[in-house]
């Protein structure tokens, strides 16, 4: 790992010169967007358990049965 120097202070930058600000898995504590919402609403209405609609979403089960 090569980190990167933080030019100015209060700008926000990459620690790493690989790292990258797209992510597979969500970040906790984060809301659900709207289309989110749609893709829980419909695999619920389709039968799925909280643990197979979380695993689809990137979430834990326990903040699809919130």
């Amino acid at each position: 790992m090569v980190p990167l120097q933080n030019i100015s202070k209060g700008a926000i930058t990459m620690d790493y010169a690989y790292s990258t600000t797209m992510e597979a898995v969500r970040k906790s504590g984060k809301h659900f967007t709207l289309d989110e919402r749609g893709q829980i609403q419909a695999l619920h209405r389709e039968g799925f358990s909280l643990r197979a609609i979380a695993a689809r979403v990137g979430c834990s089960h326990t903040a699809i049965h919130y």
